[in-house]
């Protein structure tokens, strides 16, 4: 049985026609694109390259009314004013278990003496202060409460 397959396959591959088989060039019918490069994008569909790919791309942006190439946003160059802090902020650099004393005057402040009140204890204490005033090399700042305390001023 095993014969019989053989035998078949082999007559049946002698029988079957066989024809030989040519590349054609684009002068005898054959695609008048082939070895064109692809376009770069924003080129213009002229014929010298193919408009695949990323021009492709472009070309069906433009179509549906995008710009190419896109223009900057207008937040590239914000401008300077935006730079000025509309408040002045301090860090409070005591413990984080103590609270930190607010005083009547800066030279209270300054000598330690007095305190009207006091800010509790945390580990990011932040004020916002309206007045600033160096004794002895040393900011004492007045909060907007009118109580002066010292910190290290974080904007000027």
């Amino acid at each position: 049985m095993k014969r019989f397959w053989i035998i078949t396959a082999i007559l049946a591959a002698a029988i079957l026609p066989v024809s030989p088989v040519m590349a054609q060039n684009a002068g005898q019918g054959g695609d008048v694109t082939f070895g064109l490069p692809l376009c770069l994008p924003g080129m213009p569909a002229d014929g010298t390259c193919l408009p695949m790919g990323p021009a492709q791309t472009v070309m069906d942006m433009k179509t549906a009314g995008f710009p190419y190439p896109s223009f900057d946003l207008p937040a590239a160059s914000p401008p300077s004013e935006l730079n000025t802090l509309p408040v002045y902020v301090a860090k409070i650099n005591l413990d984080e278990t103590a609270p930190a004393p607010v005083y009547g005057s800066a030279g209270d402040a300054a000598a330690g003496v007095n305190p009207i009140g006091q800010i509790p204890a945390g580990s990011l204490r932040y004020i916002s202060y309206i007045t600033r005033a160096d004794i002895d090399g040393n900011p004492y700042l007045q909060l907007a409460s009118g109580g002066w305390l010292r910190a290290s001023p974080a904007s000027y």
